[in-house]
Parts: C-alpha cells; structure tokens; sequence
C-alpha cells in the first residue's frame, strides 16, 4: 500500500507499517460499545464515540453528567439559517470536545419520506436541498471544535419499520437526485470524517458490504478519504464486509470481524493491503482529533474537563427559530403580556413537555423548563393553568413530575437501592424520575451474585380512582404498592390495577429478579 494509491497521508501509512497483521486487525472493532483500541507503539490512544445528533451523551449516561439538548434536525432545518445551524454544530462539538469525545455519531441526513417514519424528527427534511444544506452547515460546525462528525446512515434508511433488514430498490437516477445528495455535500464540502452505513440493503446488497456504493461511490468516484464506520450490531457478514469498503465495525470488541478477519486475511480472501488501507483511515481520523498524541499506554481515553453548557441565549435563540406557525386565527399571537391577566394551557405537553425524540437522539438535558413555568416566571406575566387534556399514547405514561417522593430524603424522585442476596443494600443513589438507563459503566454491585435492582417511591396520585401501574426491566420485574407484590412478569412488562386516593402518599417499588 502506497500513499499515492490510497490518496492516504504519508505518515499514517509509514505508522501502519509499524504494526503487525494483528494490532491492524485488532483495531477495526471497537474495544466497547463506544471506545476504539489505542496502540502504544504507534503513539495511538484509544477514540470517544457518542451519541448524537441532538446533543452529545459523552462517556456516560447519568445525571451527574448531563447534557445541553438542541432541537431535533426538522427544527434545526425550519430555521433556514445555515449560519444558526453552523453556530450551533460548533457549540455542540466544543461540548463533546469537553466530554472527551472524539466522534458524535451526526448528523443524520436521512431524506423524510413519510411522516410515519419513526426517526424522521431526527432527519432535517423531505428535500435533498435544504438537508444538504443543513448537513454542511452542522458537519462544518462540529468538526471547527476538533470532533468528527459522522453523516448517517447512508443510505436508504428511511424507515424503523424492519430497518435491520429491508431491501430498498431505488433506481441510479433517483438515488442521485434525491438520496445521495446530502451525503456527497458532506464529503465534497464539509469534508466529513465518517460516514455511517446503515442496516438496511439497497438494491439487494446490505449496506455494510455494498460495494458498489461503498467503494464505487463513497471512496471511488466521491474520493471520500475518511472511515465508514457500520451502524451498531449492523455488520453480519466478514469476508463481504472487509472488501465491500467498511472501515471499522461497531460496538466491541466481540463481532464478525475479528479472529474470523485475521483467519480471512492469511487464507488469502482478504487482502492484507485492505487492512492497511482501513487501518491508515484510522490513523488520518486520530490526526484529526488529536488521538494520534503520542499516547504511550494506547489505553486511557482523553479525560474531559471542566465545562459550561450550551450558552442558553444560543439554545433560546434556535429554538425560537425552529418554530413555525401554521396559523394564527384571529390575530391571536402574538399575546400581550399587558393585556392578558389569565391563560389556561391545555394538553399532554403543557403537564410534561416533550422536547425530545427517542433513541439515538435522546440525551438527559441540563434543564427542561416548560411553557407553564416560562410564561410564569415573565415580569408581570399571566396568571397559568395547566389542564392535561386528552392523552398523546396509549401506553402508561410516567409518573407526573412532582408525583413521586424519595422515602429516604424526602425529595423528588425515587431511591434506587442494588441488593446482595441477602437483603443487605450495596449501592443506592437518588434518581430524579422513574427511568432509569445504564450503558457502560454499570455500578460494580451489580455483577455481585444474586443481587438485584430495587427502585422506590411514594407516590401521590393527581386525581382519584383505579390506576393501571407498570414497568419494565430486563428479565423478571415484580411491582409492589404499600409492601404487597401486585404483578410479576419476566417478558412482558408487568401491570396491576390499584385505586390511589391523592390524600395520601403509596409506597410504590418495583425490583428486578435476582442474577
């Protein structure tokens, strides 16, 4: 392998050479579901990737280390303002930068087919212009902070119904003209470190190993000098995979690469000048991040460091920007504040506001203040009522901000206790609601044999009569109201109906099957 022949920098390619087939190899999985490899002898440390494109996670997913939530992409995109978007891509890869990530996995430049597709909130739009536009604005503005942004999911993935394994036949001129656009933007001039491949199939090949548009395309006629990294859990295939023009399989470390890579190579159906080249694509991204510092160990990640979040002028801004009124019947806004002494807020998200979407998207914000709370905390503001109205699902919504009380501190929230076998408490901590969700970095009590999960509150009902309770967990969970287990499942999420009286306080838990 040859520089000239990768269009790969020199001095990655004279570090590759350093390596042996099975440091290269070692290093196209990652080590965990978010952390590459490092290798000492190379000066590499290991990369950060996270979660995006709304707002960073970081390393972890607590509330001790919360994060500044943005629009989703359609708002972004509804604010027509490149410079806006461009502003605030920067702010969010300075923020990721002081979360110590390398990679935020974003933005997603999807094209919004329908609008039952379950991610479209995450996309920017239904056209290829102003995505296109909106992805070098965002791509641009992260990679100024020194992070790598990652366009996804390339490309066809434009609907969660059976995303993992849909075939979508899409025709050259189409997927040029409407697909690929924003994708080519973000190679051509935004310069993007990564492109995600996406679970699904185009035109019979699955993306990960879909040669045609992968090598053909992306790194032939594109010229992209960057890493595909695949979707998680979206590669199945080794041999196909490593020559359709995959870099880099995610998450770690086990996967169909690997030994079942290492054996492909010395059988000869791999050429060991692909894994160069993977390789080199690495190392480029390393430069660009700073991760190629000369690390000695080739293990510790780059540590974070102290932060402000998102400047909230900034956030208030785009945002405001990001709304788009449809009609105003009457001349009814904009309010005025002298004028109107009462104001009566009805629906679901005057009661808790959904300023989020679900999955990749989500992150646990810095603040969430809602409308009712805004418009009263205005110098002399309206007097506001809050009526839930009519329900947005109907599944069992969480508890009302404010229903449940920690019985240890009083406080709002839940205590989440980890016991050992024998009843004893090993870890607990407050939790603000009653979700909650651990990636990495699980608390060590956890791995105790027999120990179990066990979450409580009391809670207050809002109104009077039969409740329907329920919760899910992995494995068995067990619901008890008042010290009596009301329902048990290991499946399906357990429910149980009860009557609450809001005079008073229900001691509400719910524990997971001893492990």
């Amino acid at each position: 392998m040859s520089s000239a022949t990768t269009g790969i920098p020199g001095e990655e390619t004279s570090l590759v050479a350093r390596l042996d087939l099975e440091q290269k190899v070692r290093l196209l999985t990652g080590r965990d579901s978010w952390v590459l490899y490092g290798v000492g002898a190379v000066g590499l440390r290991p990369m950060v990737l996270s979660d995006g494109p709304a707002g960073v996670r970081g390393t972890r997913f607590d509330r001790d280390d919360p994060s500044s939530s943005l629009p989703c992409g359609v708002g972004l995109a509804a604010t027509w303002d490149e410079r806006l978007v461009q502003e605030v891509a920067l702010a969010l890869g300075r923020e990721a930068r002081a979360k110590g990530v390398d990679v935020l996995l974003g933005p997603t430049v999807n094209i919004v087919r329908t609008p039952l597709a379950g991610r479209g909130f995450e996309c920017f739009s239904e056209d290829p212009l102003l995505t296109t536009r909106m992805a070098v604005a965002y791509v641009r503005g992260v990679q100024q902070a020194g992070v790598a942004a990652t366009a996804k999911h390339f490309v066809g993935n434009d609907s969660e119904t059976d995303r993992r394994t849909y075939d979508a036949r899409i025709t050259d001129q189409v997927l040029r003209e409407l697909y690929l656009p924003p994708f080519e933007a973000c190679v051509a001039e935004a310069d993007v470190a990564l492109v995600m491949a996406a679970y699904n199939s185009v035109n019979g090949a699955t993306m990960t190993a879909n040669k045609t548009l992968l090598r053909g395309l992306l790194k032939g006629e594109w010229g992209f000098r960057g890493v595909v990294v695949s979707d998680w859990s979206a590669t199945n295939t080794t041999v196909p995979s490593a020559l359709g023009g995959l870099d880099l399989v995610m998450p770690g470390p086990r996967g169909p690469w690997g030994d079942q890579l290492l054996a492909a190579v010395r059988a000869g159906r791999v050429p060991e000048a692909e894994i160069d080249d993977k390789v080199a694509r690495l190392l480029v991204l390393a430069e660009r991040v700073g991760a190629l510092d000369g690390s000695v160990d080739g293990e510790a990640v780059a540590p974070p460091t102290p932060r402000a979040p998102i400047d909230p002028a900034l956030l208030r801004e785009v945002t405001a920007r990001s709304f788009v009124m449809l009609a105003n019947h009457g001349g009814l806004l904009p309010l005025d504040a002298g004028a109107t002494r009462k104001l009566a807020l009805i629906g679901p998200n005057a009661v808790d506001p959904q300023t989020q979407g679900g999955g990749s998207v989500r992150v646990l914000a810095v603040a969430r203040p809602g409308l009712a709370e805004a418009l009263s905390s205005a110098p002399g503001g309206p007097a506001v009522s809050v009526h839930q109205g009519c329900l947005t699902s109907a599944t069992i919504r969480l508890p009302a901000a404010g229903s449940l009380r920690d019985p240890v501190s009083g406080d709002p929230g839940v205590r989440l206790e980890i016991r050992s076998a024998d009843g004893a408490i090993v870890h607990e901590v407050a939790i603000p609601s009653s979700v909650v969700t651990w990636w990495d970095g699980l608390p060590e009590a956890v791995d105790i044999p027999g120990s179990q999960v066990v979450m409580r509150t009391r809670y207050r009902a809002e109104v009077d009569g039969p409740h329907v309770l329920g919760a899910a967990a992995v494995g068995l969970v067990r619901v008890a109201v008042d010290g009596s287990q009301l329902a048990e499942a290991r499946t399906l999420p357990p429910r149980c109906r009860c009557s609450f009286a809001p005079a008073r306080r229900w001691r509400c838990a719910w524990n997971t099957a001893p492990t």
